[in-house]
């Protein structure tokens, strides 16, 4: 059986930088959303599922870099 090759286990450079700048932006875009533009504060329970995306986004971007520089020693 063969395996196949996707961008999250092997990333190429261009790859890893598309996943950055998302990852980057939805983080910065999903903090603005919970704070109202920094008018509230973050630290409510009513964001928690909010607080799940946001581990979840700093996570892949995470195990895309892992893998990106695991793979390119």
């Amino acid at each position: 059986m063969q395996q196949t090759n996707n961008w999250i286990k092997n990333p190429t450079k261009k790859q890893l930088s598309v996943t950055v700048l998302l990852g980057v932006a939805g983080f910065i875009l999903l903090l603005l959303a919970m704070t109202n533009f920094f008018t509230e504060t973050p630290f409510r329970a009513k964001y928690l599922m909010i607080y799940f995306l946001l581990v979840a986004n700093i996570l892949t971007v995470y195990k895309v870099s892992k893998a990106y520089y695991k793979n390119n020693k």
